[in-house]
């Protein structure tokens, strides 16, 4: 199954492909979480974490939306940032948890990258 990458996460994944944001903390009234890596398009070599296609493969596998998109790891690894492609949302997938594995965090990717600010500790 193809589905187009909106140009907003395009753009992020060509400006980025991996590396970590300078402001990495993101909280809200539902969740308060923490940044760890942007997944890569194409992982170098080196890379030993997990890319885009994996993630997106992995996300599949486990029943979830083909319309979600993963773009970033949380700081422990155990949960990872969507972007809806119908609705713009980004949705937090926590990995461990059966009982509600998505937590709708914003409206819109932009919001989300605005919204980073560096952790409060």
């Amino acid at each position: 199954m193809q589905i187009k990458i909106p140009n907003e996460l395009q753009a992020l994944f060509l400006n980025c492909n991996g590396g970590k944001p300078k402001k990495t903390y993101f909280s809200n009234d539902s969740i308060e979480v923490e940044v760890g890596s942007l997944l890569p398009v194409r992982p170098p070599e080196i890379h030993k974490g997990e890319s885009f296609e994996a993630a997106y493969e992995r996300l599949i596998r486990s029943g979830l939306s083909c319309k979600l998109l993963p773009f970033a790891f949380d700081n422990g690894n155990s949960g990872i940032f969507c972007l809806d492609v119908d609705s713009n949302e980004i949705f937090y997938w926590v990995l461990d948890t059966l009982d509600e594995p998505l937590k709708k965090v914003t409206s819109s990717l932009q919001d989300f990258i605005n919204n980073l600010v560096f952790p409060p500790y």
